[in-house]
């Protein structure tokens, strides 16, 4: 089996691996709720995923998240070569 890591096909997996299988709930009020989805939006995320990036950064850090997403787009990348679509 390749070391190298593979991505998933469901949309319930992240970039650290493992499923997202897990809830983390919170009361808010409502203005946080409104100006919480409206950054989400504004980052052209969802809440859950805007939420989920923003607990990743506050546990690994900005520099390991950024890691994560130039490691898969450098991967993502090799096929762009292999096809002649650079």
């Amino acid at each position: 089996m390749s070391d190298t890591p593979l991505f998933s096909r469901s949309g319930n997996t992240n970039l650290l691996g493992g499923t997202l299988d897990a809830e983390i709930k919170i009361k808010v009020t409502a203005d946080m709720q409104d100006d919480f989805r409206r950054a989400a939006a504004e980052a052209g995320l969802n809440a859950s995923e805007f939420g989920r990036e923003l607990i990743m950064i506050a546990l690994y850090g900005a520099d390991y998240l950024e890691s994560l997403y130039r490691e898969r787009t450098q991967r993502i990348a090799k096929f762009m070569t292999k096809t002649g679509n650079e």
